[in-house]
């Protein structure tokens, strides 16, 4: 199996970490504000075991508004979405804002989750497959298969892992735009552990070894893959379209910002010319 990196989205307190955690029994939310306000605020990160021995990488997005650009962050890695939606909420100002960010960013392919069945009835149920009919109608997600979970039946999550394992098999790779030789990572965490060193993690684009020398943009340093971990395994290398941890020198954390670029210095060039290409967005 080909590496999937999969996202989840959706409107704030629709079950996105608590999907995770049912999956793969990781809690995302690290942070002591995260655990404090029950709202995810930054990206989290867990690993899928699926029974071929692959790991399938998850990225848990924050849903409030303000926290629009972490979420982007997150969003920009991922081929394969799992899109939630509450049953008693229904569709939701985010619900809006994230679907149309999943548009721009080319990804077409993934599940819509209705969670929180345990908390409507079978009539609430229909009524919100009927929003989900009419909003996505002339998008590509109304081609998404669509599962219902419940906090009070884990044979629902059960059914949601089999059908991810199922999408996961028939992906069409050809679909997706983030395929490609030229190493790059979009850089979405960085810190600096005491005696280990700058650390910089993004899902990767492209081959890259342990030693390897890249370049940082727009900074223009140089620096050199001094380890490489994907889910805590330490590697000697690392395939694309993994989620990837990277102990790197001849930059500090202080010096690197969320959305920098590693990539080879022979792949950007300077110019003066930018190409600008304009969507416009549902009105909300």
């Amino acid at each position: 199996m080909k590496n999937i990196v999969i996202g989840t989205a959706g409107h704030i307190d629709h079950g996105k970490t608590t999907l995770v955690k049912m999956l793969t029994n990781i809690n995302t939310d690290t942070m002591k504000e995260e655990k404090e306000r029950g709202m995810t605020i930054d990206l989290g990160f867990a690993p899928l075991n699926i029974p071929s021995g692959d790991i399938i990488s998850i990225i848990d997005v924050p849903g409030h508004e303000k926290f629009i650009k972490n979420m982007v962050a997150g969003a920009k890695g991922i081929n394969f979405v799992l899109f939630l939606i509450a049953c008693d909420d229904g569709i939701m100002p985010q619900t809006i804002e994230h679907k149309e960010i999943l548009k721009l960013l080319g990804i077409k392919n993934g599940i819509i989750v209705l969670s929180k069945r345990d908390l409507v009835t079978s009539e609430r149920v229909d009524e919100v497959r009927s929003q989900i009919s009419q909003e996505f109608k002339e998008e590509f997600f109304k081609d998404f298969p669509i599962v219902e979970v419940s906090l009070k039946d884990s044979s629902t999550y059960e059914n949601l892992y089999n059908l991810i394992l199922k999408e996961v098999e028939n992906f069409d790779f050809s679909s997706s735009n983030n395929i490609q030789n030229i190493f790059r990572l979009d850089i979405d965490k960085i810190y600096s552990p005491k005696g280990i060193g700058t650390i910089v993690s993004g899902t990767t684009i492209g081959n890259i070894n342990k030693g390897d020398t890249l370049t940082l943009y727009p900074q223009k340093i140089n620096i050199k893959i001094k380890g490489i971990q994907n889910h805590g395994k330490d590697l000697e290398y690392i395939s694309s379209q993994q989620r990837c941890a990277l102990n790197i020198t001849g930059a500090t954390a202080k010096e690197i910002e969320r959305g920098n670029l590693l990539t080879n210095s022979k792949t950007i060039t300077n110019s003066k010319i930018i190409d600008v290409v304009f969507n416009r967005l549902s009105e909300g």
